[in-house]
């Protein structure tokens, strides 16, 4: 008897193996963050490159203001821009006419005057809107973890 409670108080004291032990236990916890952190670095390296083709294709209906509105050549250059293949403007890039506030542009007709409390302060001019899109396929699914299926970012410029 007196060897067997001799035995258990050596192995109780005994601390080979306590380290692969711990590791074996904080190593899929940390696997678990490392992914999390590469899901959530890739959405907002994916989020900057719809921003870029949204503002690319902007650039394009400011810079060719002069020659007319052309959607497609806007959208060309939306897609164009953007260092991977994936992303599409949708809906169509639109030409409407709008009055600039701190909230965003709102619509408006030809020739209309704009509030006081707008930027503008006389009439209407005219904007283009860019809205460029990308499917997001998260690495892992998680709870609490979210993530958008599309990216979207939309550019709104004044041409006119």
């Amino acid at each position: 008897m007196r060897t067997r409670r001799n035995t258990l108080k050596r192995f109780r004291r005994d601390q080979r193996g306590v380290a692969a032990i711990e590791l074996a236990l904080v190593i899929p916890i940390l696997a678990l963050s490392a992914v999390c952190v590469g899901d959530l670095g890739r959405c907002a390296l994916q989020r900057t490159w719809v921003s870029y083709a949204a503002s690319a294709g902007a650039e394009y209906a400011v810079t060719n203001a002069t020659n007319g509105f052309n959607a497609s050549k806007i959208t060309a250059a939306a897609t164009a821009a953007a260092p991977v293949s994936g992303i599409s403007v949708s809906p169509a890039p639109s030409e409407f006419y709008g009055c600039a506030a701190a909230t965003g542009v709102s619509s408006s007709t030809q020739g209309a005057t704009c509030p006081p409390d707008t930027s503008t302060g006389g009439t209407a001019g005219k904007y283009v809107s860019v809205t460029a899109t990308m499917p997001f396929s998260p690495l892992f699914r998680g709870v609490g973890t979210s993530y958008p299926s599309t990216l979207t970012a939309t550019a709104v410029v004044r041409i006119q």
